[in-house]
């Protein structure tokens, strides 16, 4: 039992580096799109750039997503076939 559970500690912090930087930079994405936003609002930044850069930002945004499932299910993976071994 002790063991298992020092495992998936181990597991997770190993992920939780990558995981915590990845949620940072969504968080800087939201933060770039509402100030993207207000410029459009505000007429300062033009329709075109604004569809352009919104949809650069959430592209990005969808593919760090992407990664943050990747590593959650890896994690689980690993977790699970340790779990078999024994």
């Amino acid at each position: 039992m002790l063991g298992k559970i020092d495992e998936e500690s181990r597991v997770d912090f190993a992920r939780s580096s990558p995981t915590i930087a990845i949620n940072n930079r969504i968080g800087e994405i939201d933060k770039k799109l509402d100030i993207l936003l207000d410029g459009y609002i505000s007429e300062v930044v033009g329709e075109t750039e604004y569809k352009r850069k919104k949809s650069s930002l959430l592209n990005e945004r969808l593919r760090l997503k992407e990664k943050l499932s990747d590593l959650d299910s890896k994690g689980k993976g690993w977790l699970e076939l340790s779990a078999l071994r024994r």
